[in-house]
């Protein structure tokens, strides 16, 4: 697939990685938008995605052999960046079972190829005691918020200023939300953005009462990896079901009509090979 342009940063933020902009006309065809630009994260170093991005303030923090530890699901992009971004380090996954189809059963079987990735599975209770109970045990270690959410996404607020330069400001950005950082880092540079949920009900429930414009499109994650696959076969552009194929759902519901939509790319490159191996 074609790269777009390059966005370089700033010499005052020349830490922080490139962005990448792409002009998608054959997904605007698809999801019958005026115009489409993707912000490909997928294609950052060290195996792409959003949380590429997200982590690399702890290359600065994390010492050399330190351990870290994740208490996520067991299909953790948080997980699988961490031992792409530290291959030299242990990283001890607590990973509670998600419903995410066969994409999660792909990540799973990736995951016990990388040597660095220790997962446990279990109930959430039983998770949580774990992490817990390391977390006492080995002070030394270094330890993820629940989720591998950060309190601040200043890496994305950066990464949005650069996209703001070379985007119109009529642009309605679209991304995938969690635990809601990307998406308040993207409302502190642009008028129009959309989040699109992909928790459970309680999660659900809540982002809608603490965020305005967030959306949850009723489509089973059956259904959201029969979309993903077509969009593969039709446009060449490989997304994730779990979390860009909420994204892409709701599109099909809600993109007809609107002039010019920015997708931020939030899913590790990896999934080119999980469309390509189905």
């Amino acid at each position: 697939m074609r790269r777009g342009s390059c966005l370089m940063p700033s010499p005052e933020k020349s830490h922080s990685l490139p962005v990448t902009l792409e002009e998608a006309p054959r997904l605007a065809d698809y999801f019958h938008a005026g115009r489409i630009t993707l912000v490909r994260e997928d294609l950052l170093p060290d195996g792409g995605g959003k949380k590429r991005r997200s982590l690399s303030p702890l290359l600065e923090r994390i010492r050399p052999g330190q351990r870290i530890h994740v208490f996520s699901y067991d299909s953790s992009h948080t997980a699988y960046t961490l031992a792409r971004l530290f291959p030299d380090q242990e990283i001890m996954l607590y990973g509670k079972a998600f419903p995410g189809g066969g994409y999660r059963q792909y990540l799973i079987r990736v995951f016990s190829g990388l040597n660095n990735l220790h997962l446990r599975h279990g109930s959430l209770v039983r998770l949580a005691c774990q992490f817990q109970g390391a977390r006492r045990r080995h002070p030394e270690d270094y330890f993820l918020s629940p989720g591998g959410a950060l309190p601040r996404d200043t890496a994305y607020e950066a990464a949005a200023r650069e996209v703001r330069s070379s985007l119109d400001q009529e642009a309605c950005h679209v991304v995938p939300v969690a635990s809601g950082n990307l998406l308040d880092a993207l409302r502190t540079q642009f008028p129009r953005v959309v989040g699109v949920l992909t928790q459970p009900t309680a999660i659900r429930l809540w982002m809608k009462l603490q965020r305005p414009a967030v959306f949850y499109p009723r489509i089973s994650i059956e259904a959201r990896e029969t979309l993903v696959r077509d969009v593969y076969r039709k446009t060449g552009y490989a997304f994730d079901p779990v979390f860009m194929g909420s994204v892409l759902a709701h599109l099909l519901q809600r993109s007809s009509g609107e002039s010019h939509l920015c997708l931020w790319v939030t899913c590790p490159s990896l999934v080119q090979d999980y469309h390509r191996t189905r």
